[in-house]
């Protein structure tokens, strides 16, 4: 069941997945 529960916000964890993607370029280009 905890498995089933953890497929469906998967899908949203990969629409989020882009948006760390440009957190981590922002951190880059306020540590340079």
């Amino acid at each position: 069941m905890h498995w089933r529960r953890n497929h469906a916000p998967a899908e949203q964890s990969i629409d989020i997945s882009p948006l760390i993607d440009m957190v981590f370029i922002l951190l880059i280009f306020f540590m340079v």
